[in-house]
């Protein structure tokens, strides 16, 4: 596809340099689950043990540099992707007529569900008819969607060949967890290049299906891209091995694949679930969390889980059915009835969910936040460090200026800002990543050119927490996931601040975590990768 991209690859990196990312903001987003059903009764519990699946290679560990972050972001979409094309089932000119929109924002809202859908093939279809049902205070529409073709809604790419008229769900991954590629290779050579994970996959799934349950599956598939990185062979290679798939078990297709390699709507985020459940749904209420399932092979597990075993390359499936509210399993526990990994060794899994301190001193040393004459304080950290929820907290209520790079969207738009508020008499918070001293420096000129005295504010939020926070944030709706190259080039760029660089103190701020009771589950979420 020959689609003009807007926005540069160097300028999507100096986004990322300077994306406040506000991880712990108390904002309010519905984060009510039900509790985990139990263990569907459909699943296999006493069954012969079958042939090992195949796993993707096992990663080499990667250094913290900007190349190799890209690598490992790549890494955890590109375990579903597929590498030749087969029988078209697209119309470019349909998937390009939603490419337009820009691509160089890196801290955008949570998309509206309500956008429009692009239909992904020419094939004749049919629709349903449009009825509101009001269920425990939600609106479910029932589903307009086109039926028995591939269809983009936003990032994401569906088929529905009936609508879902179930409201209990038993939802897939499919690569390695209900199939394996049949050459051997990590990824497949084509369509057709894919057996059974285990034998007994089409039969379990059938079962559900016959046994009331909507059977669906949910994946990312990085690889197929959007807009100027969409690849048409692979999106054909993928849709088409779902479809047949579904075919061969003898069950509607049913099914959505996440296609952004960075977006919000991968996994674990709980987007195409949510609009499954708002916008395919015919059932006229929401799905019964209590009744619902996902089964994939992201699950955390470390190296020799089980003897033998490589870890998993991520715990993305986990998290999906965490955010989700929904019951988890493995394709082992699943499929083979296993019982669920305990890891017994001890030793801090890197998905354990930091717990930071939720009390104490604010400033290292002591000292005020504020001040009573007018100045200006330059915020420095990690992206999704909390920086915005300290500013939002105890500067801009005490009448500060607030200048973020997330809502102004340019560096001399920031910088004419703080000047702007400079001149007014104001005091200012600059609150931005601001990692290096040429960065800063920008905003200390001008202070002293107004005559006004400039603090530095270092965030101490620790990388591993911030990373956390910055899915937390976007679980909880509150912008766009920064991917793993913004931490990459933070790391590489920064400097630690000193007095110096002309400011007339640095103090160090603490992160102190404030949740309400209703966002702790949200917040426990481990992280995917």
């Amino acid at each position: 596809m020959d689609i003009k991209v807007k926005g540069t690859k160097a300028n999507l990196v100096k986004m990322i340099l300077e994306a406040s990312v506000d991880g712990a903001d108390n904002a309010s987003p519905d984060t009510t689950t039900a509790p985990p059903p139990a263990k569907p009764a459909t699943a296999a519990s006493k069954k012969k043990a079958a042939p090992a699946p195949k796993k993707p290679a096992a990663t080499k560990k990667r250094g913290r540099d900007v190349e190799e972050e890209q690598e490992e972001a790549k890494e955890e979409e590109d375990d579903d992707e597929t590498t030749t094309t087969t029988t078209s089932t697209t119309s470019t000119a349909a998937v390009a007529e939603d490419e337009e929109e820009e691509e160089d924002e890196v801290e955008d809202a949570k998309p509206n569900k309500k956008a429009r859908t692009t239909a992904a093939t020419t094939t004749a279809a049919k629709t349903t008819t449009t009825t509101t049902t009001t269920t425990s205070s939600r609106k479910i529409t029932k589903s307009v969607q086109t039926l028995g073709q591939w269809t983009q809604h936003e990032e994401s790419f569906f088929f529905l060949e009936a609508p879902i008229t179930r409201s209990k769900v038993a939802a897939f991954d499919m690569d390695d967890t209900m199939i394996h590629t049949k050459s051997g290779a990590k990824f497949a050579k084509d369509r057709r290049d894919w057996v059974w994970w285990d034998d007994s996959v089409p039969i379990e799934m059938k079962r559900l299906h016959d046994d009331g349950y909507q059977v669906i599956v949910i994946t990312n598939q990085g690889g197929v891209g959007i807009k100027s990185k969409f690849d048409k062979g692979k999106f054909n290679s993928v849709s088409g091995k779902i479809q047949d798939l579904c075919k061969e078990i003898g069950i509607p297709c049913i099914a959505i694949m996440a296609c952004d390699l960075n977006g919000e709507w991968r996994k674990p985020n709980k987007l195409m679930w949510e609009f499954l459940e708002e916008e395919c749904n015919n059932t006229g209420a929401p799905f019964d969390a209590s009744q619902c399932f996902y089964v994939g092979d992201a699950a955390g597990r470390p190296d020799n889980w089980k003897p033998g075993k490589k870890k998993d390359f991520a715990n993305s499936d986990r998290a999906f059915a965490m955010t989700c509210g929904i019951a988890f399993q493995t394709p082992e526990e699943f499929f083979l009835g296993e019982q669920p990994f305990v890891d017994k060794s001890g030793a801090v899994s890197k998905f354990a969910v930091p717990q930071p301190p939720r009390s104490g001193e604010i400033l290292e040393g002591g000292g005020n936040i504020t001040s009573p004459k007018q100045e200006m304080i330059v915020l420095c950290g990690w992206p999704a460090s909390g920086k915005s929820t300290f500013s939002k907290t105890h500067l801009v209520p005490a009448g500060y200026g607030w200048v973020n790079r997330d809502t102004m969207g340019d560096p001399k738009k920031c910088l004419k800002a703080a000047i702007q508020f400079l001149s007014q008499g104001k005091s200012v918070v600059i609150d931005n990543t601001n990692p290096m001293p040429s960065g800063r420096k920008e905003y200390i000129d001008a202070a002293k050119a107004a005559g006004v005295p400039v603090r530095c504010f270092h965030m101490q939020t620790p990388r591993e927490l911030a990373e956390h926070l910055n899915y937390y944030r976007e679980r909880m709706g509150q912008g766009k996931h920064v991917p793993g190259i913004g931490y990459a080039t933070f790391n590489k760029n920064f400097v630690e601040p000193k007095v110096s660089e002309g400011f007339t103190e640095v103090k160090k701020v603490n992160f102190i975590l404030n949740l309400r009771p209703e966002d702790e589950t949200m917040y426990n979420i481990p992280k995917p990768k």
